[in-house]
């Protein structure tokens, strides 16, 4: 038994030496909304919610890649169809502990401006069956569909404010204030089933001219990406 013992420790010490193994602790799942043939929606001069979603996903990753202690998984890196149950399977298989999904606005009235954050309110689970309801167990885990992020409503809800205090103080050095107008707390579907903390950031009114300017502006979406990684990193 000593001698396996023994071999089982010189074959460890060979392969890998005196490497020091570093470990994700937080595994941040990043979802670019919509993309594909979902193009969303479409503001005044033509921009797509899919371009906008991804382009400020890709300026969030290039934050983390000198983060080893964190690891980063895009639902998508480039323009493909990706259904909500697709996207919600992948955080699940990866054991994600944050889900942040991004969109942006739009409204009839062209007066709406500004960052709203989204997630998830509890859910009544009742005697929730695929017969009755049309809820399913995903692979990741053996919890029903719908009820899935019950237990996570609470931090949800600090993570919101989390990150609303990031961007808030992320602009307000630039002199400009209230940048997030609102959190709020309903069923949403691109987030049930998740097993983890998990929000939805719509970025901007992207039918409103100002804040679709913002949206294609670099300098708004680098300080954008600064303050949601210091809120997922922290």
């Amino acid at each position: 038994m000593k001698a396996s013992l023994m071999i089982l420790v010189l074959i460890f010490y060979c392969a890998f030496g005196n490497t020091a193994f570093v470990y994700p602790i937080n595994v941040i799942v990043l979802d670019a909304g919509h993309g594909g043939d979902d193009i969303g929606v479409i503001g005044i001069n033509g921009t797509k919610e899919k371009d906008v979603t991804l382009k400020f996903a890709l300026a969030i990753k290039k934050n983390f890649e000198n983060m080893p202690e964190t690891k980063l998984i895009l639902t998508r890196d480039s323009d493909i169809n990706l259904n909500s149950r697709d996207r919600i399977v992948m955080a699940n298989m990866n054991s994600g502990n944050i889900f942040v999904s991004l969109h942006a606005n739009a409204s009839f009235s062209k007066l709406y401006s500004g960052c709203e954050i989204y997630h998830n309110a509890f859910v009544l689970s009742g005697n929730e069956t695929e017969g009755n309801t049309g809820s399913k167990n995903l692979p990741g885990g053996f919890v029903f569909w719908k009820s899935a992020q019950n237990k996570f409503v609470d931090d949800s809800a600090v993570f919101a404010k989390k990150i609303l205090d990031e961007l808030n103080s992320e602009f307000a050095v630039q002199g400009e204030t209230g940048i997030v107008k609102n959190i709020r707390d309903i069923p949403l579907a691109v987030l049930q089933g998740l097993k983890m903390t998990a929000v939805v950031i719509e970025i901007g009114y992207i039918d409103n001219s100002v804040d679709e300017a913002k949206l294609a502006d670099e300098n708004f979406i680098n300080k954008f990406a600064s303050a949601i990684t210091r809120a997922v990193s922290h």
